[in-house]
């Protein structure tokens, strides 16, 4: 049987904080900050009653209240371009698995 195994923010901070010198510093501390901005990402959208599917534009996101603030941590992540496809990834990922988890229920 095969195993597959999802990394959590959790499992890296963990690491980070008890193996420091991790050869993987750089990954994990990418991949926590990430995490995060596409946390934000979601929770603005959803606060303003945009799909959370897809971010939307620039000048989209700079009209919805606190979208600036966002657009300054999007274009430090890579920009638009960069981080889009990751974060509908991440939303697509995130809502399997909410499905897959309430399944039995319906």
């Amino acid at each position: 049987m095969k195993h597959q195994f999802k990394l959590t923010k959790q499992d890296a901070e963990f690491v980070l904080k008890h193996i420091p010198d991790s050869e993987l510093k750089d990954c994990l501390e990418a991949f926590i900050d990430s995490s995060q901005l596409y946390k934000k990402i979601e929770r603005l959208l959803v606060e303003n009653e945009k799909d959370p599917c897809w971010i939307p534009t620039i000048q989209e996101l700079g009209e919805i209240p606190g979208g600036y603030a966002l657009v300054k941590e999007i274009s430090a992540a890579g920009g638009l371009k960069k981080v889009r496809p990751k974060y509908t990834s991440f939303y697509f990922r995130k809502s399997k698995d909410l499905f897959v988890k309430t399944e039995g229920f319906l």
